[in-house]
């Protein structure tokens, strides 16, 4: 815990990833380790979390500390009793039955946890619409949840593995096919498919052919790699044949390396709408000024297909040519202009009219990166710049996306050219 705000999914994603170097021999300090455990107890013991996202976290910290070999029947019974009393009907088809059902099993109390994991292994096996995709609250989604199943399936309930089968793994990878992924999900879908993969013989790998253009015959291809085959072939190559074992289905990837033969459109949006320009003292759009003279860079954002977007990343990249200007605070009395101002608050980026509330602000050499939240109603997040040279410099264009939910996005075109002229 680095500072006072927490974020308990992410807490609980850092234990995961030390128990998981812990297991592959990776030295994890006693006292880096002791201090997430206990956190871990705090988060897993408060009776004020009752949300169903807020139950379903603490489910996660019962099962990691159970995972450590920890004794948590108090704080299990504790949790399952507070779920069944305060979301009886949302919780038996969410992950958070798979978690305590994994803690229960770990525990050796198999009763129980087989009863808790049918309800999450019959909504894994159900077929989604395409736009359950889409939403996305508090690091959980259709495809975390569904990594999540598969993962804990294969750890603790390998018996279970025909309940998932391969309509469970196609729906894990579905997201990926349609590009609706996001680094969390795709870390989690990783762990579950290695977890996984530690039961398939390595004897029912696909045998690979590389069709050339006649008169060429089909020819071997690939080097087996662990669970997969994979290899390089050129562009001229017609085909690749994929002969997956009998009664065992097959998965690829196809990565490239270059440029769009057709660039994207320069103004692009999904969900999200983002507009920029460049105001002088009077409030006024311009696109000239004198060198050493400021403007406020005016974004305005706002979300068109939801009544709010969280977790966005705002990129501004600056004109070559100039520089932030910070939002000093006002002196106090007669005090040393040198010194620190008596209020404590450093300088800030967000100038007067920034309506947008932000959750961190970055101020690099070239560019601002807001982290923020969109809502229907036009929210508007202002800065300064200054003029460092003469000339004539391009504009890039600005960039907001759904950190979690890429499918939502706004680039907007490039506001052509701003003008620097010297002092009269």
């Amino acid at each position: 815990r680095a500072g006072p705000d927490v974020q308990p999914f992410v807490s609980a994603w850092a234990a995961l990833f030390l128990i998981e170097a812990g297991e592959r021999g990776l030295r994890v300090p006693d006292d880096l380790r002791g201090g997430l455990n206990g956190y871990l107890e705090r988060l897993a013991g408060d009776r004020a979390r009752s949300s169903l996202p807020e139950l379903r976290e603490r489910a996660l910290a019962v099962y990691l500390l159970t995972r450590q070999g920890r004794v948590t029947s108090n704080l299990l019974g504790s949790l399952h009793e507070q779920i069944e009393r305060d979301q009886p009907q949302a919780y038996p088809r969410d992950i958070t039955a798979a978690f305590l059902a994994a803690s229960y099993q770990l525990l050796q109390q198999p009763k129980p946890a087989r009863e808790l994991l049918a309800g999450p292994l019959r909504h894994g096996r159900e077929v989604r619409a395409p736009n359950d995709w889409l939403v996305y609250h508090r690091y959980h989604d259709e495809s975390i949840a569904q990594g999540w199943l598969v993962y804990l399936v294969a750890r603790h309930f390998p018996e279970q593995r025909e309940q998932v089968g391969q309509a469970g793994i196609e729906t894990l990878l579905a997201p990926i096919a349609r590009q609706r992924y996001n680094t969390l999900s795709a870390a989690i879908t990783v762990l579950a498919l290695e977890a996984w993969g530690t039961e398939a013989p390595s004897d029912e790998l696909p045998a690979l052919l590389a069709l050339a253009p006649p008169p060429a015959a089909p020819a071997p291809f690939g080097q087996p790699n662990g669970l997969g085959i994979g290899g390089d072939f050129p562009a001229g190559l017609a085909a690749l044949q994929i002969d997956p074992a009998d009664g065992t289905q097959a998965w690829y990837a196809l990565l490239q390396a270059g440029f769009d033969r057709q660039p994207p459109a320069p103004e692009q949006d999904r969900g999200l709408e983002l507009l920029r320009d460049y105001l002088n003292e009077a409030g006024e759009v311009v696109s000239q000024l004198p060198v050493g003279g400021e403007l406020t860079v005016r974004l305005r954002l706002r979300a068109t297909e939801a009544d709010a977007v969280e977790d966005l990343a705002i990129v501004d990249l600056l004109p070559g040519g100039f520089e932030l200007v910070l939002d000093q605070p006002p002196p106090s009395g007669d005090s040393d202009p040198d010194a620190a101002p008596a209020s404590g608050r450093a300088p800030s980026l967000a100038a007067a009219g920034t309506t947008l509330r932000t959750e961190h602000e970055e101020m690099r050499d070239d560019r601002v990166v807001l982290y923020a939240t969109a809502s229907r109603s036009v929210q508007e997040f202002r800065y300064r710049i200054r003029a460092t040279a003469v000339g004539r410099f391009a504009v890039p264009p600005v960039h907001a996306e759904s950190m979690y939910l890429p499918s939502l996005y706004a680039q907007g075109a490039s506001d052509g050219w701003l003008e620097v002229k010297p002092q009269p």
